[in-house]
């Protein structure tokens, strides 16, 4: 009993260890943002329009509001340098807040205007949302690299994902109660309004966080000189590069994903999110792993390892395509879809602000929004249109090319290096360099299995990644 108790401890201190007050504070933010988004968009938007009658390519154009919105934030790289990360993410927050409030009003304008009324709401409202959230969200991660160490961005990422997790599971189980198997339109309203409450409320946490002031520029710098550094700098470039191709199979694939759900599987709103709640739990055990593996055996290589169970699930979404109704075979899918996501989010923002020069981070968070913003949304629709008619085909020719896209883009991961490290020179009794495929597939043995520790099974590891940020070019 005693063992079991200090193992607990020991794993809750090396997650939760002494981050700053700064890194706390930004955390007690995303708490209630993520309430918010998850009120507000995602999921729970594509069933909100679904319900509404709104057929699947205009729910792909709802859908990619949000990523091709994002390039807006290359506008505002001025702004931010100007008066600092901590008045424009405020400023926005507020504007974006105030401006997706009406979308509570959506049953009424239904019963008014009929569906085409609803679709306009929804466009206008989420559209605004989405904007004003891009001019402000370039600030996000420019703070967030400014107030942690590079050293603990792993231990950030994987606390905020745990959290992200944990209030997903909440938030499923009470949708699967509250909205049931076919929804009013009404309770999707009471969501939408609560999302906007919590978004209002993190406004107030976000302003106790130290930070954020405006960065010392030299004098008579153009606006773009950022960008061309950013440009210039071949390793972040190659990882953007890869970094598209992987967010344009996994923003289908969250779109794909919930309509196969709901329009071949049958299952209803709630169902649908209480499945997806369940992979959300999963994920609480399997992120630290996900974390040691990024440290010990480089971001490029655990993300590999997740995309690479991403192509998995993706081919394993085919017999859902032509009705296969086994709820057990869902939840199983909704489980290791949300362990490859988590795998990639963890891995791929440690790598991304390992490889931003903090002199110039507005213009590469501007540049990074942009490219996987639209990556995303050509990928919304395109989901969106291919399976407009809803049969079995389109959805099972969508999975099956998303599928090979994401295992070429397994191997492009395969070839990036992180500092001195590269996998062709990763040698550790998890990683082969000769059979990276087989590789991969034993990190997926220890991210999944329950049981042992995380510090037994990386132990051996014969090199280190060490966390140092990019040199100016």
């Amino acid at each position: 009993m005693k063992t079991g108790i200090t193992k607990l401890d020991t794993h809750l201190h090396e997650l939760f260890g002494p981050l700053g007050e700064g890194p706390r504070r930004f955390l007690a933010f995303l708490f209630l943002n993520v309430i918010s988004w998850q009120s507000i968009v995602g999921t729970v938007l594509i069933l909100h329009a679904r319900a509404l009658g709104i057929d699947s390519a205009s729910v792909g154009v709802l859908n990619s509001l949000a990523f091709f919105a994002s390039v807006l934030g290359i506008a505002t790289k001025p702004l931010a340098e100007r008066i600092g990360s901590k008045r424009l993410l405020m400023t926005g927050w507020t504007m974006r807040n105030i401006l997706v409030a009406p979308l509570a009003l959506s049953p009424w304008v239904y019963l008014r205007w009929g569906t085409s009324g609803a679709m306009i709401l929804l466009s206008a409202t989420v559209g605004l949302f989405c904007i004003t959230r891009a001019f402000a969200g370039i600030a996000w991660s420019s703070w967030i690299h400014e107030i942690v160490p590079s050293e603990s961005l792993a231990r950030f990422y994987s606390i905020e994902t745990i959290m992200t997790r944990l209030l997903g599971v909440t938030f499923g189980v009470i949708c699967f109660f509250f909205l049931g198997s076919q929804p009013q339109l009404w309770r999707f309203s009471v969501i939408a309004a609560c999302g906007v409450i919590a978004g209002l409320m993190s406004i107030r946490s976000i302003a106790r966080v130290p930070g954020g002031q405006p960065p010392a520029m030299t004098s008579g710098t153009a606006w773009h000189h950022g960008f061309e550094i950013a440009l210039r700098d071949r390793i972040f470039a190659r990882f953007l590069g890869c970094m598209m191709l992987c967010t344009f199979v996994m923003a289908g694939e969250a779109l794909l994903l919930t309509l196969l759900l709901r329009d071949r599987v049958g299952l209803g709103a709630g169902t649908i999110l209480l499945f997806m709640s369940m992979g959300s739990l999963v994920t609480v055990f399997t992120t630290l792993r996900w974390r040691r593996i990024a440290d010990t055996h480089s971001s490029p290589t655990s993300i590999a390892a997740a995309t690479l169970l991403m192509s998995f699930c993706l081919l394993a979404m085919i017999p859902l395509c032509f009705g296969f109704e086994a709820r057990g075979y869902a939840i199983a899918l909704c489980l290791l879809v949300a362990v490859a996501e988590t795998g990639t989010y963890v891995s791929s923002t440690r790598a991304y602000m390992l490889r931003m020069n903090p002199n110039y981070r507005h213009a590469y968070n501007a540049l990074w929004a942009a490219a996987l913003a639209v990556a995303g949304g050509i990928s919304s629709l395109l989901v969106g249109w291919s399976i407009h008619w809803g049969t079995s085909t389109p959805f099972a020719i969508v999975a099956m090319g998303y599928a090979l896209l994401m295992l070429a883009t397994t191997f492009c991961f395969l070839r990036l290096p992180e500092g001195a490290v590269t996998c062709k020179t990763l040698s550790t009794h998890l990683f082969n360099p000769h059979r990276p495929i087989r590789s991969l597939v034993r990190i997926w043995g220890y991210v999944l299995r329950p049981g042992p520790s995380v510090d037994h099974r990386v132990s051996g590891a014969s090199q280190t990644v060490p966390p140092d940020a990019p040199n100016d070019p």
